[in-house]
């Protein structure tokens, strides 16, 4: 049922592998699924499993583990029939050498950071628990244009939302950006602000949603309204 539904279903545990399927699916280009990675956690909050553990969350996850085995196993049948796997290995290292190549470019530090030495706050990630999220800091010295396309790969999902959002419906946001600045957190509590960019983001991007859901509300009362008055 799943596979008549979807034509290309993708396994994060081989993300290079699904991108060079989709971009092959979708006829694009090497940029095209060229990331680095987000939301990456610090080895100071990251745990190895042990191999009993691992059995157990197979056990306690066994309609999930039973999935994984059958969409991991369609998966490389997608490869052989769609790249072959020698064509495979050849894509997935173009792609992880134009991924080197970008993180040289766009990168101060050539990799993930820690969310307390990221010094653009507005591309923190959002933190939550006891798992610290790393970020990247970028190159200083990048032209414009550069700039643009390299903040677009290390962009949390959060400010990438809420930025989609102001594109989409500018005007909305506009109306809500005054309000969003008046609760900027002050200097004396910057010590408190540790999500605050996030935060910002995620006030955004829920503002801009119930301001489109309320016109598309008031949209369809209006229509409901007019369709009423010409029923005789």
């Amino acid at each position: 049922m799943i596979e008549n539904t979807f034509d290309l279903i993708l396994v994060s545990e081989y993300f290079d592998e699904s991108m060079i399927l989709l971009k092959n699916a979708l006829c694009w280009e090497l940029d095209d699924v060229v990331s680095f990675k987000l939301n990456s956690r610090s080895n100071k909050t990251r745990q190895d499993l042990s191999p009993r553990t691992m059995e157990k969350i197979k056990q306690w996850n066994s309609l999930d583990w039973k999935l994984y085995l059958h969409f991991n196993a369609t998966f490389w049948r997608k490869i052989d029939e769609m790249v072959g796997r020698e064509e495979m290995q050849r894509e997935v290292e173009r792609l992880r050498e134009r991924r080197a190549q970008l993180m040289k470019t766009c990168l101060q530090d050539e990799g993930a950071v820690d969310p307390s030495q990221i010094k653009d706050t507005s591309l923190k990630p959002f933190q939550y628990g006891a798992a610290v999220i790393q970020g990247y800091n970028l190159n200083p010295e990048l032209d414009k244009i550069t700039k643009s396309k390299c903040q677009s790969l290390i962009m949390p999902e959060l400010q990438y939302t809420a930025l989609l959002y102001t594109k989409q419906f500018p005007d909305i946001a506009a109306k809500l950006s005054a309000s969003s600045h008046q609760l900027s957190p002050g200097k004396s509590r910057t010590h408190h602000s540790r999500n605050w960019e996030a935060r910002k983001a995620i006030a955004q991007m829920r503002n801009v949603k119930n301001q489109v859901y309320k016109g598309h509300r008031s949209f369809s009362n209006w229509t409901t309204a007019s369709s009423l008055q010409n029923v005789p």
